[in-house]
């Protein structure tokens, strides 16, 4: 068993001591969860380079390194699925950055991710919208950053108008969603008419 999330994130100690043979990765997955399968498939049990992970090892806790993503990593997604996904009107969620750049106390971004306010490259992310409206004549994009202007950085409105500007370029038909604490009525003027 893999516990992932916030949940994970926050409950490590809690879950494993219920569950003492699970893994639970903390904050993001992608390196963990890729090497916890390299390890599982070699019948590996020798977990201590994985970073974002805490277990049990004889009895007592440990917990590994934490490491943030690398951003400049991702790679376009696999749309394997989305066939399945689209005939079930189900929802398309994208990302556009990570991370955040306040700390407040009631919020779990910050120690989820532990850096500020990240952007993803905006041609992989208007390469992603483009595919998915393109090829499955998706409309309607959510996404998922935790702050999606980058709120207090230099580059955060610059790269969301990049993003909406792209989208009026490529002539895309869709919507696009984020949390409503990131709408800026007087400064996001080009999604509107994306």
């Amino acid at each position: 068993i893999v516990f992932g999330n916030v949940i994970a994130t926050f409950a490590s100690k809690i879950l494993l001591k219920n569950y003492p043979d699970a893994l639970a990765v903390v904050g993001e997955g992608e390196y963990a969860l890729e090497e916890i399968v390299r390890k599982t498939l070699k019948a590996g049990n020798d977990f201590s380079e994985i970073p974002n992970l805490i277990y049990i090892k004889d009895g007592k806790v440990v917990e590994n390194k934490r490491v943030p993503f690398h951003l400049d990593e991702l790679e376009i997604p696999s749309f394997d699925y989305m066939d399945d996904i689209v005939k079930a009107n189900g929802h398309v969620w994208i990302e556009a950055s990570r991370g955040c750049n306040s700390r407040c106390v009631f919020c779990s971004r910050y120690p989820v991710r532990m850096t500020k306010w990240v952007p993803i490259n905006t041609d992989k992310v208007l390469a992603v919208i483009s595919e998915l409206n393109v090829r499955f004549g998706i409309r309607h994009f959510r996404f998922s950053d935790d702050d999606f202007l980058g709120t207090g950085s230099e580059y955060g409105m610059i790269h969301a108008q990049e993003i909406a500007n792209g989208i009026i370029k490529k002539g895309l038909d869709s919507l696009i969603t984020v949390k409503n604490e990131q709408v800026q009525r007087n400064r996001f003027d080009s999604s509107q008419a994306s």
